[in-house]
């Protein structure tokens, strides 16, 4: 029974050791965040990497990174363990397994300049290739969104331009109505007042007749 309890505790003690060894060798997770770009040069890798400050770092064999992420769509800054790369591929940050490693879904043997079968990852910025497909979408999503703003735009603009239209349609239709009205009001009292004067001199005619008469 005590045997048990020994190996159980021999595994757990062997796995935490693992996992800690694990996070010394691939990466920093806490310092992975996703960029806008990535450094073109190796005096702005410099540059990012004295920013990012990796070498602050207890753990050993880290260093500043900046790679695709695992679906080769973003840009990603990490303070990780430099790995070799294999056949040709780019680097790139697995969120995952936490660390560097050969991009299955892109290549950048054929590039210009190409990467040789193996090469470090420190030198990702070498082969620029590998962030053009990111760059090409942070512009078309740039340039959609101008498009929606500009749409955006137009549409107010066509909504103010149509509640204008109304807003005055019903003052000239509210002005005729009141102009037409009064002048029915007029016409009304004037035939009133036509009306009513010969009603007047009839009624004067009678009372003198009467009068004659009596």
């Amino acid at each position: 029974m005590k045997s048990y309890y020994y190996n159980i505790a021999l595994f757990a003690f062997v796995g935490n050791f693992l996992q800690n060894l694990e996070s010394v060798m691939y990466s920093l997770p806490d310092t992975a965040k996703v960029v806008e770009s990535c450094p073109r040069s190796q005096n702005e890798w410099m540059e990012r990497s004295r920013i990012k400050n990796c070498s602050s770092s207890t753990h050993p064999n880290i260093s500043y990174h900046c790679v695709l992420n695992e679906w080769g769509n973003a840009s990603v800054e990490v303070c990780a363990a430099s790995r070799v790369l294999l056949y040709g591929s780019c680097a790139e940050y697995n969120f995952g397994a936490k660390r560097i490693q050969s991009s299955s879904i892109r290549r950048c043997s054929s590039s210009n300049p190409p990467c040789p079968k193996v090469y470090n990852s420190s030198q990702a910025y070498m082969y620029q290739t590998c962030y053009h497909v990111i760059a090409s979408n942070i512009s078309h999503n740039t340039s959609k969104s101008e498009s929606h703003s500009s749409s955006g735009l137009c549409t107010a603009e066509v909504a103010v331009i149509s509640i204008s239209i109304i807003i005055l349609a019903i003052i000239i239709t509210t002005t005729v109505c009141i102009v037409l009205k009064r002048k029915l009001c007029l016409s009304f009292k004037r035939q009133l007042d036509e009306c009513q004067t010969p009603c007047m001199d009839n009624n004067k005619d009678t009372h003198s007749n009467k009068q004659l008469i009596k």
